[in-house]
């Protein structure tokens, strides 16, 4: 195989090791407006990578979904920053999340 055809090769994808501890990739979004609350200061955010039980836990009949909910999980964020936070952080965080959750 040439240089070029191993440089346009797609990588193989990592095989994240669960008997090892750990753990998908999170993804980290950068807020717009950036804002510091009880002494913490917020410019990004990490979504950690939902799984089969958090998909599961969120379609079953009669689940509770809310969208600041389901962020607070995944970010572990407290449920006053996001109300805090400006609504365009939110829907930018929302949007994210459903891409990770629905693909």
């Amino acid at each position: 195989m040439t240089d070029e055809a191993a440089a346009a090769a797609p990588a193989e994808p990592k095989i994240v090791d669960l008997d090892a501890g750990e753990d998908f990739a999170a993804q980290e979004i950068a807020l717009s407006q950036p804002f510091k609350l009880g002494g913490v200061v917020y410019d990004s955010v990490t979504l950690r990578v939902p799984v089969g039980a958090d998909y599961e836990a969120y379609t079953k009949k009669g689940a509770d979904i809310d969208t600041l909910g389901l962020l607070t999980r995944f970010t572990g964020l407290p449920i006053e920053v996001l109300r805090r936070m400006p609504s365009a952080d939110v829907k930018t965080l929302d949007f994210a999340l459903g891409k990770l959750l629905w693909g």
